[in-house]
């Protein structure tokens, strides 16, 4: 039997495999809401030597529907073409190919524990619904829906994102979200993710800083990992 504080550092493994396999080394964002230029910014993440790729991302918190049963979920919009080869492994049917091609209805990929929630599978169609945001209730906004085809299952072991992930195109979540050709990130992936913080800062110099703050990964999950170690 392992010990316990041995338990935890597999458990950290773990997580980390799958947090830098659904997430990026590096992680722009800008206080603004408006984020029309992501690819300069993309551009100046692949200025620095030590990153392989960079892409725009969007994430939102949406509810999956199916045939009267509805699950939370948090979707990322992002240019699977790009960024494909850490996820792949976790995909234990169909593929995440599916969503770099901008199809009608678009293709999703859905965490396993997520897809049972709604009793879907491989080609079913789903709908997804953006709640109202406030600035929007007083004038009488009414939720944002669209049709999407299940085109892939997701199994990470990571109970959070198979309950609650779902990955789509990044132009089927700006069609959703109704905000044009906008991002709300830029995520680039690194030689080496032990570097990260330092490409990190180097991006955001790059930037010039505010209104863009760039984190790596470990930044994001601080709370989780406690230690680089």
């Amino acid at each position: 039997m392992k010990a316990k504080s041995e338990d935890g550092d597999d458990r950290k493994r773990e997580a980390k495999e799958v947090i830098l396999a659904v997430n990026g080394h590096v992680i722009a964002l800008k206080s603004q809401s408006s984020f029309g230029e992501y690819r300069e910014v993309v551009q100046t993440f692949t200025q620095q030597p030590e990153v392989v790729a960079a892409a725009p991302f969007i994430f939102a918190e949406v509810v999956a529907g199916k045939e009267g049963k509805t699950a939370p979920a948090l979707v990322k919009g992002f240019d699977a073409a790009r960024n494909t080869r850490m996820l792949d492994r976790y995909v234990v049917r169909g593929t995440l190919h599916t969503i770099a091609a901008d199809a009608a209805p678009p293709a999703i990929v859905l965490g396993d524990a997520l897809a049972d929630a709604l009793g879907a599978r491989m080609g079913d169609r789903i709908q997804l619904t953006l709640p109202i945001e406030p600035s929007d209730a007083g004038d009488g906004g009414v939720p944002r829906s669209a049709t999407f085809l299940v085109g892939g299952i997701l199994h990470t072991g990571f109970e959070e994102y198979d309950q609650r992930l779902a990955l789509t195109g990044l132009a089927a979540m700006q069609r959703l979200e109704g905000r044009g050709d906008r991002a709300m990130g830029v995520e680039g992936f690194v030689r080496d993710p032990a570097t990260s913080d330092k490409v990190a800062k180097a991006i955001e110099t790059a930037l010039g800083g505010a209104p863009y703050a760039v984190q790596d990964w470990f930044e994001l999950n601080r709370a989780f990992f406690g230690t680089r170690d």
